[in-house]
């Protein structure tokens, strides 16, 4: 997965109105579980407000082919102390 063009909120919205028809999948899970805390940094996932974070997971989920449930594991794990900083 490559995220070298880095997406704004706003254009992460506009990505995932006009992708609602297409299913992603991520191509190997060592690729994604370093991508996802990759987008999670590069967005400041912890100080955004509760609709950014909504927005954010959509998007995770619809790159990933995850599930919500599997995206907040995913996140929540990010989140532990030993892995912020």
């Amino acid at each position: 997965m490559n995220n070298s063009t880095a997406l704004s909120l706003a254009e992460i919205k506009d990505f995932l109105k006009s992708a609602e028809s297409f299913q992603f999948k991520s191509v190997s899970k060592q690729e994604r579980n370093e991508w996802i805390p990759a987008v999670i940094r590069q967005h400041n996932y912890c100080k955004r407000k509760r609709t950014e974070k909504g927005l954010l997971r959509r998007y995770l989920m619809k790159m990933t082919g995850l599930s919500r449930p599997q995206i907040g594991r995913l996140i929540k794990e990010y989140k532990k102390p030993a892995n912020i900083g």
